[in-house]
């Protein structure tokens, strides 16, 4: 492989990896938890933004419900949260034919 090239691609992929970087932190994304009652909502950095209830599942909350649906849509969030980080860094550097070379990223 070519020395610039290299050079070139490793540089391609550093400016495009910080671009993700503040592309993250303004992205939302939400998950629910089992019984539909919460929706969390997180930047795609893992930064909790807010949750919204279910106005149809108001009246069957008590502090177990609650507890737990916070937990989990939390939980299911923060998972799409790290999924997309990950699906976005194949998109930027999957093409991208470089040695493995620790420390480069």
């Amino acid at each position: 492989m070519d020395m610039n090239n290299m050079l070139e691609q490793v540089n391609f992929i550093r400016e495009k990896l910080a671009a993700l970087g503040e592309e993250l932190k303004t992205v939302s994304i939400e998950g629910t938890d089992s019984n539909n009652i919460l929706t969390a909502v997180v930047s795609g950095n893992g930064i909790v933004r807010n949750y919204f209830f279910n106005p149809d599942q108001i009246g069957s909350i008590n502090k177990e419900n609650l507890i737990q649906a916070i937990v989990e849509a939390t939980n299911d969030a923060l998972k799409k949260a790290r999924k997309y980080e990950i699906d976005r860094k194949k998109e930027i550097a999957g093409n991208v034919n470089i040695p493995d070379m620790p420390g480069l990223f």
